[in-house]
């Protein structure tokens, strides 16, 4: 039987993890580190700011529920738009639920975190200013994406 270059012996190839004395936990989870390494006072810090933060995303869609039908008045809400000062906030937040993790994932999760709060304060901020209708709608919405980017980064 002769050889040919077909039937010869294939080199193999030896991974880290196939050579001897190779130790799996050399290679450690660096977010397990960074957890393992913090401080108590830090972790409590953190947790409250997050756990802030969740409140502000349901203060933002429930603080209007009470006061729907005081805002129709002021801004002339015919009874079908009456629904849009909760839905805008809420219909936003569950659409763009998934893209802001997907951007907390591929940007950096504090800066998404920050850029949310900070656009979600300065669109209640300027939802109590506005005297528009639809200004203030839009600005709800505003918020409502606003919202979304705080919970998956959080």
């Amino acid at each position: 039987m002769s050889s040919s270059p077909a039937s010869s012996p294939k080199e193999t190839v030896q991974h880290d993890a196939l050579k001897p004395g190779f130790d799996l936990t050399e290679k450690q989870d660096p977010l397990k580190n960074t957890l393992a390494t913090m401080s108590i006072a830090r972790k409590h810090i953190l947790l409250a700011v997050f756990t802030s933060a969740a409140c502000i995303d349901n203060i933002g869609f429930n603080s209007l529920l009470t006061t729907t039908e005081t805002i129709a008045s002021d801004f002339e809400l015919g009874a079908g738009n009456i629904v849009w000062v909760v839905t805008a906030y809420g219909m936003t937040f569950a659409s763009f639920l998934l893209l802001a993790g997907r951007m907390a994932d591929l940007y950096s999760a504090p800066l998404m975190f920050m850029g949310g709060l900070g656009v979600l304060s300065i669109c209640f901020l300027a939802g109590s200013f506005v005297e528009d209708k639809y200004g203030f709608l839009i600005l709800r919405a505003i918020s409502g994406i606003a919202a979304a980017m705080n919970v998956p980064s959080a």
